[in-house]
Order: structure tokens, then C-alpha cells, then sequence
């Protein structure tokens, strides 16, 4: 969790870089996507490595970790 966390950061402050840089109209195409790249890869490692860590639990649908996209 301690590596997830740590990653989540990393990804943040390289997306603040990112939009600081577009609010000085010093647009960088390759930070945004770079932040774009890292944030969609870490979305998908971190609900991976969470389910595995909750187990048979991260499957149930009564449990918390198993949401469905519903719009509602």
C-alpha cells in the first residue's frame, strides 16, 4: 500500500507540474500526456493490487471493493 501511495503522489505532483505549466501558457503536450499515461496505468495497478489483497472478499458483490458503473 506504502508503494501504491507513494506512486499516487509521484502522479499528482506530475500532473500539478502539467497544469502549471498550461496556466503560464507554456503548454507542454508530452507532460500531459505523460501524466495522462501514468495516472490511467496506476488506476488500473492499484484496483488490481487491491483486489488480490482483499482476496476471495474483492470479488463478492456484497463487499465494498466490488462496485459496479452503473449510472443511476
Amino acid at each position: 500500500m506504502a508503494n501504491l501511495y507513494s506512486e499516487l503522489e509521484a502522479v499528482r505532483w506530475l500532473t500539478y507540474h502539467a497544469a502549471s505549466l498550461s496556466d503560464q501558457n507554456k503548454t507542454d503536450a508530452t507532460k500531459i500526456a505523460m501524466a495522462k499515461l501514468r495516472a490511467t496505468e496506476l488506476a488500473m495497478k492499484a484496483t488490481t493490487q487491491s483486489a488480490q489483497l482483499l482476496g476471495s472478499y474483492g470479488i463478492l458483490e456484497s463487499f465494498p471493493m466490488e462496485r459496479k458503473n452503473e449510472i443511476r
